[in-house]
Formats: structure tokens, sequence, C-alpha cells
């Protein structure tokens, strides 16, 4: 068996998350928006010849909405024909056929991609890449490479407790070559694809080191519903722990009893590693004798299935209005969580159309990822320890909700931001909703490098949709 190691990612959460959302949630495009209206999409595609699986589709046809349909229908983009390549050299030819005739498109794999950049695309053409599902683990070379097609629940059970230090991909760059990028092999994009490879091609599959299984692979979780009146001490006990030990990890919730409607915190903390460790670790937070709505060892590919009451379905639900904003932490703040709470409260109570809303807190040790030289990728955030999301859900008719929505998300993210440790807005690109500076999203050190890149490898701006990179910086 193959399995995640403390020398590359520290936790479940870390891979499940930051990879997930990195991999197969990446966006790519084209930004000739507006020139499709002028193109015969139908003739175009209708009269190329693709490889035997290849799978073109227009509005309104049931194959259309399947290549299309996406986590959130905020903000989205929109298409007036799909193709569903089936073939490396399909992708390479869709590529040319696009710049040639200026097609805006998206290429996409589980489009759970959020930004608000991605609206900025009209009736374009849609690269849904799910035919690309391969999982091939090669136990020999402990490696293990992944279509962009693959959804993250699929990848647990094939490859048991992974953990992700990317070695190269393929990709599908601006001219429509295929190439392979490593360390090794055009070392300039690799590094640039590695925090802000949405800019540069389509990735068709990339190829990660893994390690070797310990503790059995198992982790020992525990979770929590926390009230109202008890929150303010576990917000006071979440910040004496700062910094996490590298093994453990932590999801809260600050969300709507959808029985009693009322406000509380939902927890989760993951340690990896054997019971005794954990309990070591987590006697903070036992010590406050909340009741444990789940405690037990399980194997870390089973972990997800039953979390918080196997709510995972809800969240991944498709074609549901969500608004997010997002940001990064290093610092923790128990009197800012408060705060936050407080405001959630009366935000539920005013607003009851909002009381799906999750105000969501990630914990994530990070001495692995510091380890990583800072110069080594285009990732700007390596101090970075947890990640915030406030995720709106809300009816589209309803607008003095959504309104509302919209003002505590900005004012919440002011709030947290201010004793984040960060003296401005930092974000993690793939949590980005687009209207952060560019320097929040890729770092002002980064984007000198990052511009000179993208005037080489996509000097036409081919992708560019989801938080475009300019030609110059500054």
């Amino acid at each position: 068996m193959l399995a995640m190691s403390s020398a590359s990612t520290p936790t479940n959460w870390m891979s499940l998350i930051l990879w997930s959302s990195a991999w197969f949630s990446v966006t790519y495009a084209a930004t000739t928006a507006g020139l499709a209206s002028r193109v015969d999409l139908k003739s175009v595609l209708t009269n190329q010849k693709w490889s035997a699986d290849t799978t073109i589709s227009f509005t309104g046809s049931p194959e259309f909405y399947n290549a299309t349909e996406r986590w959130t229908t905020f903000s989205a983009p929109t298409y007036r024909a799909a193709i569903s390549p089936a073939t490396e050299d399909d992708v390479v030819k869709i590529v040319k056929i696009a710049k040639s005739l200026k097609i805006p498109f998206l290429a996409t794999g589980g489009r759970h991609g959020y930004t608000t950049t991605l609206g900025d695309l009209h009736d374009g053409l849609a690269i849904d890449l799910s035919h690309f599902k391969s999982i091939h683990v090669d136990k020999s070379a402990q490696t293990v490479t992944v279509g962009p097609g693959v959804r993250v629940g699929e990848i647990f059970d094939p490859l048991y407790n992974a953990g992700f230090d990317i070695l190269s991909v393929k990709i599908v760059t601006a001219k429509g070559d295929l190439i392979e990028a490593s360390k090794n092999s055009h070392s300039d994009l690799f590094w640039a694809i590695r925090g802000a490879g949405a800019n540069f091609g389509i990735i068709v599959s990339a190829t990660y080191k893994v390690h070797p299984l310990t503790d059995s692979g198992n982790v020992f979780t525990v979770e929590y519903v926390v009230p109202a009146e008890k929150s303010s001490e576990y917000f006071k006990t979440i910040e004496s722990m700062s910094p996490l030990p590298a093994e453990l990890a932590s999801i809260m919730l600050i969300n709507s009893n959808s029985t009693t409607n009322k406000t509380q915190v939902q927890a989760q903390w993951t340690y990896k590693g054997r019971e005794d460790k954990a309990r070591e670790a987590l006697s903070p937070i036992l010590k406050l004798g909340l009741d444990a709505t789940r405690m037990e060892t399980v194997p870390w590919n089973k972990l997800i299935d039953s979390a918080f009451g196997n709510i995972m379905d809800a969240i991944c639900a498709a074609n549901i209005t969500r608004d997010l904003y997002s940001w990064n932490m290093k610092n923790y703040s128990a009197s800012t969580y408060d705060a936050s709470f407080a405001k959630m409260d009366k935000y539920f109570a005013d607003y009851p159309g909002a009381r799906s809303s999750v105000l969501q807190f990630e914990f994530f040790p990070n001495q692995a990822m510091a380890a990583v030289p800072y110069d080594d990728t285009a990732f700007a955030w390596r101090d970075t320890t947890a990640y915030v999301n406030f995720n709106m859900l809300f009816d589209d008719n309803d607008i003095t909700t959504r309104n509302a929505s919209i003002a505590l998300g900005l004012e919440l993210r002011d709030d947290l931001v201010a004793t984040s440790g960060y003296p401005e807005i930092t974000v993690f690109v793939n949590y980005a909703h687009g209207d952060e500076k560019l320097e929040q999203i890729y770092g002002k050190d980064k984007l000198p490098r990052l511009a000179k890149l993208k005037k080489t490898w996509d000097p036409n701006h081919l992708f560019s949709f989801n938080n475009k990179l300019p030609h110059h910086y500054p």
C-alpha cells in the first residue's frame, strides 16, 4: 500500500482540500470573449474528424447539460457548444482550432471552480475533460498519475492514503503543443503551474510521488457540535493550540442548526497516527468535556465517508447558487471568532433564507508546506496555517438576502484579515473570489516572473478567464 507520509503532506485534510481544489477543479480559459458568436460552432466542430469516443453537444441536450453542469450557478460562464475529448490529440486539436478562430473556451475537470472571473466568458466553448478518468499507480516507482476528469472521492480507494509531491505534468500549451513539464523539462513552466497553473495550459495528466503507508493508514478523528454558550471557550482553546503539530488538523463550521435554528459550531479534528498520541495532542479539546458526535480510528481513505453526519453529499451537490469569499490566516484569534459568531447569529436571525450558509475554517499545520523552499514554486503563501471560506447560499430571487450575504461576506473578510497575521487580504488562488488584487492572489514578489512566463507561454492570453495574469508587472 501507498500512503501519506509526515515528510510530505502532514494531514488528510491538507491533501483533500488543497490538492483537490488545485487539481480536480482547476479551470483553464481562452480570453477572446464575444468572438464566439461570429463563428458557426456547430459547423466547425461537426466537420472535424475526432476520435471515436469524443462527443460534441449543443445547448438544450442532456449531453450538453452533463458536460457543463457546475457546482455553483453564481457568476457562471455561458456556452453555445461543448466537446468532451477522449484523447490528448483531440485536446491539442481543439486548442489549435480555438486559437485560429478566436473561440473563447473553458476546459474543466470537476467544474467546482467558483471565482467570479469565470463569468466573463459568454457564449463560448466548453471543453469537458470528464473522459480523462485514469488513475495509474506504479508501486515500484511509488508514483500515481491522474487524469483531470478524476474527482477527489474517486482516488481514495485506489491509492489509499497518498501523500502528494507533484513530479510532472503533461500539458497542452497555447501553441497547441503537448509537452511534459517537470523540474528537468520546461522547468520554468513547471515552476509557474505550481501556483498559477490555470494561466498556462490544459493539464491532461499529472504525476505525483507517493509515500509508504504509516501507522497502518489509520487516523483518529473526533467531531463535536458546540452550542453557542460554549463557543467562546472553544475558540480560546483553539487559539491556545497554535501552531498545530504536523499530524493534527481541524475543520470548524459556524452554521445554523436546521432543527433548532440556533447558531452553532461544528468541529472535526483528525490526527494522523495512533489513538494514544492523538489523545495527547487533543488533550486541550478533550478537557472541555464536550459531547462527541463521533470518535473513532478509521482508515484514512474512509474518513470522509461519514464526516459531519455524511455532509459531503450536500456540500458537493451541483447547480446551487453559492457565492464565496475566502482568505488565508497565519494567526488564530479567539476574540475575532467570537465577533464572527455573533455576526453570523444575527445574520441567520435576520435572514432565514441564508440559514444554509456556512463560515468555514480549515486549520492545517504547515510544516511540510513551509519546508519547501519559497522560490521552488510560484505558490506564495507557505506560511499560511488556516483557510477561511464564507460560503453563502441563497435563493436567486431573494435579492435582499443576497445583498445582505455579500455585505456580511465583505465585513467578515475585513474583520478576520485584520487579525490574520497578514497586512492585507491573501488568498489561495483556487479559493479566490475574483475581486482581489493580483498581489493578494499570487504574491507581489512572484508576479514579475509569472508575468514574463505568461508572455512567453501564452502571448495571446489564450488561458485567461481564471484570475488572468498580465504580460508585464509592475
